[in-house]
């Protein structure tokens, strides 16, 4: 049908391609649009933020697992993560990357503090827990890059690194949604730019 589907990836658009540094702006583009749109309203659903950015732009969405999204950041699609914290992981992670700005997040920095027994359930029975959705967009074999929303002043300009989804799995898995397109969905001019890009890759 086209050349992007679900189970059928589009070419890849690598970080050494010509066409990585219009992906990334593409992607902070997005960002800046649902932040716009949304960063006002409380308890927004995702898929309410998918939905809209997906038909705004003649994108579609899909859930997978992780090695899924892996494979689709490795091809340079984004993919949307949302992970759910307990303010007590709240507290770990935002000290973490306070003092470590361009550090890898592991589960050892989620724990520390935790109680000599490492029991992760303790005291976080009772906490409020709170979501996030971050971009994931590089992925290489000791960890992963994700874009955060709250500018360049957070972390590494805005990014931050971990070393796995379980890191940030404290209450619940990581979700994850490859966002994709049909070659089919793009205007004609699209098209061709696309079919340009790749002939050059």
């Amino acid at each position: 049908m086209g050349l992007a589907t679900p189970t059928q990836s589009p070419p890849p658009l690598t970080l050494r391609s010509c066409g990585s540094l219009a992906v990334q702006v593409a992607i902070q583009m997005l960002r800046d649009d649902i932040i716009r749109k949304f960063h006002n309203r409380r308890n927004r659903s995702e898929r309410a933020v998918l939905q809209y950015v997906c038909r705004r732009y003649g994108l579609h969405f899909q859930r997978v697992r992780f090695p899924q999204a892996r494979e689709a950041v490795r091809q340079g699609r984004a993919v949307v993560a949302i992970f759910t914290l307990s303010s007590p992981g709240w507290d770990k992670f935002g000290e973490f990357f306070s003092t470590h700005r361009r550090g890898v997040l592991c589960r050892k920095h989620m724990r520390a503090g935790r109680g000599d027994d490492g029991d992760d359930s303790e005291g976080y029975a009772d906490s409020s827990r709170d979501g996030h959705v971050v971009t994931y967009i590089k992925d290489d074999d000791r960890y992963m890059t994700l874009m955060n929303s709250w500018g360049p002043d957070f972390g590494d300009r805005g990014f931050f690194k971990i070393a796995g989804p379980w890191v940030l799995s404290e209450l619940v898995p990581m979700e994850f949604f490859d966002i994709f397109w049909y070659e089919d969905d793009l205007s004609k001019q699209a098209q061709r730019s696309f079919r340009r890009l790749h002939r050059r890759m």
